[in-house]
């Protein structure tokens, strides 16, 4: 894609029981739309997924927001990766930002990511988040790491307080995975990718998992620092699941996230040794949750072993080309990396 910065967005919002976040959140996307299309002259729509909320959202929204938002209703519940792209599918314009329910925006941070979009290599870009409170980072680009045969994608950077004060896309600071509840994607190939693996229902690791296909395909995933929200963290997930349900499917999708990507011999031998040490060292701690997401990663395999061959065949860069890249771009100087709330607060620190 060739972008200008008029360049039209749609987006996209997934809610499930979410009319008291929405009461809270809406009226700043909304306003920041506004704002992107009256500065650039661009066209844009917010599209609103409800995935068949029992509450009065539906109801709520079309009284209140009848002319500002297209509301999808879904009639079964399926999970985040299943909204999202039913979003996608209704979407009209090249690019798609997709947000969360609890996000507080910043007015003007949409120019900033459609910028970078004017490299036609750009599958998605990310933004810098803080906590509600404003004043703890709390999400920036992400880094990943290949080590004891998992990678890590969960760690954050940031740029030092020296950055240039203006946004500029040609730093090219990327980022290992576009974060599902707040980041703005090139609308062709998201379509291409056919959006979020649905197998990830109802949550975790769809995000990593089609960020890792898009740079295997060559694509690049930047992290755009002047572009501001802020986020309300887990507010679906921890009202809807209990925390032993959610370690549950957290780890049987990242063993699902391996089987299905994880190509280069030597680093799926890695991963293999490393899970048979698992199932030894958890069954010696007794950890039944383990087995449990193991045993539903394995009812899997049947797709999994499907779609690894279409992945094998769509990707032109290796994982250890990308192991490569991530290594070397990670040691850049003036790269600040967070992997505790502890840092993150020391970071945010005046």
């Amino acid at each position: 894609m060739s972008a200008g910065s008029n360049i039209g967005i749609s987006v996209v919002i997934p809610t499930w029981n979410g009319r008291f976040l929405l009461e809270t959140f809406l009226p700043s996307v909304l306003a920041a739309v506004y704002q992107y299309q009256k500065v650039h002259l661009a066209p844009a729509e917010v599209i609103l997924v409800d995935d068949a909320s029992t509450d009065d959202t539906a109801a709520w929204l079309e009284k209140h927001f009848f002319q500002q938002v297209c509301l999808i209703r879904r009639t079964r519940n399926g999970g985040f990766a299943p909204a999202c792209n039913t979003g996608f599918r209704a979407s009209r314009y090249p690019l798609v930002l997709l947000l969360n329910n609890d996000v507080d925006v910043d007015p003007h941070f949409i120019g900033p990511l459609v910028k970078h979009f004017e490299d036609p290599k750009v599958f998605a870009v990310t933004p810098r988040v803080y906590d509600l409170d404003r004043k703890v980072f709390c999400n920036g680009g992400k880094v990943g790491s290949f080590r004891h045969g998992f990678w890590s994608m969960f760690a954050n950077y940031d740029i030092g307080r020296d950055a240039p004060a203006e946004p500029e896309a040609e730093r090219k600071l990327i980022s290992v995975s576009a974060i599902g509840g707040f980041s703005m994607f090139d609308r062709a190939k998201l379509m291409e990718l056919k959006g979020f693996d649905e197998l990830f229902a109802p949550y975790h690791w769809e995000d990593n998992d089609l960020s890792y296909r898009a740079w295997k395909r060559g694509w690049e995933i930047r992290y755009e620092p002047f572009s501001l929200v802020f986020h309300n963290a887990s507010s679906t997930i921890d009202s809807h699941f209990r925390k032993k349900q959610v370690e549950v499917i957290a780890t049987r999708n990242r063993l699902l996230f391996h089987w299905k990507n994880l190509h280069s011999p030597g680093m799926a031998a890695s991963h293999l040794f490393m899970l048979l040490f698992l199932l030894l060292t958890n069954l010696l701690r007794f950890n039944l949750r383990f087995y449990k997401a193991f045993a539903q990663a394995v009812r899997c395999l049947p797709r999994i072993r499907c779609l690894r061959r279409e992945e094998k065949r769509a990707g032109v860069v290796s994982d250890k080309e990308l192991r490569r890249t991530f290594q070397k771009f990670f040691k850049t100087p003036g790269l600040q990396i967070v992997r505790s709330r502890e840092e993150a607060v020391k970071l945010s620190a005046p």
